[in-house]
C-alpha cells in the first residue's frame, strides 16, 4: 500500500516534473553562489539539495520477462542518503519489482553513479513507460526530476479485471448509530484476494468500519456474493449517504464502481476532533539536538491518526517530524499525544514552526498550529549548579550541545562565590570562602570551522547557593561605623 501511495503522489505531481527539473537545477546554482558568499561572511550555510544528473536505460525497448538496467547520476554537498526510480505506465500501473533503493556503482555519495535493475513482468502491456528519478541527502532534503522512458514488447494480455454486479443495501434509510449491510457479487478470471464496501456522508464524513474485508456468504471465490455490515456513529449529519465497491483478484487486477446509497437520519451531527494544549521542550536545542512534543487531541469518535510537523525558516529549509504521534496518557477519545524528533545537522538556525494534525475514525480532521522554537548552532545544557559549602571542596562541570568541541568557557558578567574559579575546560573548582547566593553569566565559543574561520557562541545565567559551615556562626557583615560602635 506504501508503494500505491507513493506512486499515486508521483501521478498527481507529474505535471509539474518537467518544471520542476529545469527550476531544480537554476536552484542548485543559485544556492551554490549563495553558500559561497555566506561562507566568506562566516554565517552558517545549510548545504543544498541534492542534483540528480544524467540518467539512461538499456535497452530502451524491453522484451516481457526480461531486465531493464537504469543508471542516473546525483550530486549532494551532504552526501546522498538513498535515491531510487519508480516506474510508471499508461495505466498508472508501475513496475512492482521496482520501487527499491538504487546502488552506488561508481563515485562516491558526494558524487556518484547509481544503478537500478527492474524486471518486466511477463503479462504486461505494450506500451512506453515513463519514471521519476528521486533522491534525499543525510538532511532529508529531497529533490526529483523526470527519468529516462522505456518501452515494453511481447507482453502477454493481462487478464480481465473483476467484475462487481447486483449491489444492494439494507435498510435503504439507517437510524445513526444503527447497522447496515451491503451485499454484492463478484466474479473473476482467477481467484478474489479482496473486496469491501467503503460509505461516504453529505458533509464528507466516512464510515471508518467500513474499510474491512467483506464475508464471502455463497459461491466460490472467483464467483461469488459478499455482504460486509457496517455501523453508523450516532454523531454525523443526516442526509444521502453514498458507497463505493472494490475487488482485486492474486493478479493484482482490480476492479471499482459506485454502490448502492442509501439515506441517514436521527443524527446528532459531526463532531470535529479538537487539539488541546501543546508543549515543546526544550524551548532551545542545537542542531542535531532532540525535542520532544506533546499535545492533547480528542475525538467523540476516536483518534486514528495524529502527527506533528516541524518547519524551519527559509524556503530551502526541510522539514523534521515525520512520524506519528504516540498516545502516552489518556485515550484516543481523549488522550495526551507525544512525538519525539531529531533536528538533522545543517538545519536552519532561527526560530522553528509547527503544525498538528489529528484524523478521528469517523473521517473528520482538525489542523491547527503548534508551539514554536528556536535551533541555534549551540546550546548549554547546564540549567542549575549544585549548592557548596563554606571551606568545603567544590566541582561542578558545565555542559553544551552542538558546535564544534572542544569548548572555552569564561564568566562574562556577575562573580563566582570567593574562592571558586572558572576553567576554561567547562570546570568550576574551589573552595568558598563566604556563604550567600552568587548570580553570574558563563558564556562560551568553540572551535573556529570554515572559511574564513568562525566561531559558535552561547551563554546563559547561573548561580550558586554557598551554605555557612557546619556549627560556624553566621554573622552579619559590618560597616565601619557598626565597629567603631562597639569599641566605644
Amino acid at each position: 500500500m506504501g508503494r500505491n501511495r507513493r506512486i499515486d503522489d508521483v501521478a498527481r505531481r507529474w505535471p509539474r516534473l518537467l518544471t520542476l527539473a529545469v527550476l531544480g537545477t537554476l536552484v542548485a546554482v543559485t544556492v551554490g553562489v549563495v553558500g559561497a558568499q555566506a561562507e566568506r561572511a562566516g554565517a552558517t550555510v545549510t548545504p543544498a539539495p541534492p542534483v540528480i544528473g544524467s540518467s539512461a536505460v538499456s535497452p530502451s525497448v524491453v522484451p516481457a520477462g526480461s531486465l531493464v538496467t537504469f543508471t542516473w547520476k546525483v550530486v549532494s554537498q551532504a552526501g546522498v542518503g538513498s535515491t531510487s526510480l519508480f516506474t510508471e505506465g499508461l495505466d498508472l500501473s508501475p513496475l512492482g519489482n521496482c520501487d527499491g533503493a538504487a546502488s552506488l556503482v561508481a563515485g562516491t555519495e558526494k558524487s556518484g553513479t547509481y544503478q537500478q535493475l527492474c524486471t518486466v513482468p511477463l503479462v504486461v502491456a505494450d506500451t512506453t513507460w515513463s519514471t521519476v528519478i528521486i533522491a534525499q541527502d543525510t538532511n532529508g532534503q529531497e529533490s526529483e526530476i523526470p527519468g529516462p522512458s522505456f518501452t515494453t514488447a511481447g507482453g502477454q494480455t493481462p487478464p480481465p479485471p473483476p467484475q462487481i454486479s447486483s449491489a444492494s443495501v439494507r435498510p435503504a434509510s439507517v437510524r445513526a448509530g444503527g447497522k447496515v449491510t451491503f451485499t454484492w457479487k463478484v466474479a473473476a478470471p482467477g481467484i478474489v484476494a479482496s473486496t469491501s464496501a467503503g460509505a461516504n456522508g453529505p458533509d464528507g464524513t466516512q464510515l471508518s468500519n467500513c474499510y474491512g474485508p467483506a464475508t464471502l456468504v455463497s459461491g466460490t471465490p472467483t464467483a461469488g456474493t459478499y455482504r460486509q455490515v457496517c455501523v453508523v456513529p450516532k454523531a454525523v449529519d443526516n442526509g444521502t449517504w453514498t458507497t463505493f465497491l472494490s475487488a482485486g483478484d492474486l493478479d493484482d487486477s482490480g476492479a471499482g464502481v459506485q454502490g448502492p446509497s442509501f439515506t441517514v437520519h436521527g443524527g446528532t451531527g459531526s463532531v470535529p476532533p479538537a487539539i488541546g494544549a501543546a508543549t515543546v521542550a526544550p524551548s532551545v536545542v542545537a542542531t542535531g539536538g532532540h525535542v520532544v512534543f506533546t499535545w492533547q487531541a480528542s475525538s467523540p469518535e476516536g483518534v486514528e491518526f495524529t502527527a506533528l510537523d516541524a518547519q524551519g525558516p527559509g524556503i530551502l529549509s526541510t522539514s523534521a517530524c515525520d512520524g506519528e504521534g504516540v498516545l502516552i496518557a489518556g485515550t484516543p477519545l481523549a488522550g495526551t499525544y507525544e512525538e519525539a524528533c531529531t533536528i538533522p545537522i545543517g538545519s536552519p538556525t532561527g526560530t522553528w514552526s509547527t503544525f498538528i494534525t489529528v484524523e478521528d475514525a469517523g473521517g473528520g480532521a482538525a489542523f491547527v498550529p503548534g508551539p514554536s522554537f528556536t535551533v541555534e548552532p549551540i546550546v548549554i545544557t547546564t540549567a542549575t549548579l549544585p549548592a557548596g559549602t563554606v571551606h568545603q571542596l567544590y566541582a561542578a562541570d558545565l555542559a553544551a550541545v552542538g558546535g564544534t568541541p572542544p569548548y572555552r568557557w569564561s564568566v562574562t558578567a556577575g562573580t563566582l562565590p570567593p574562592g571558586l574559579r572558572l576553567r576554561a575546560t567547562g570546570t568550576i573548582a574551589g573552595r568558598p570562602t563566604a556563604s550567600g547566593l552568587y548570580s553570574f553569566t558563563v558564556g562560551l565559543v568553540d572551535r573556529a570551522s570554515g572559511k574564513p574561520p568562525t566561531h559558535n557562541a552561547a551563554s546563559a545565567s547561573l548561580s550558586i547557593s554557598v551554605a555557612p559551615r557546619a556549627g560556624a556562626l553566621s554573622i552579619a557583615p559590618t560597616t565601619g561605623r557598626d565597629r567603631h560602635r562597639r569599641l566605644r
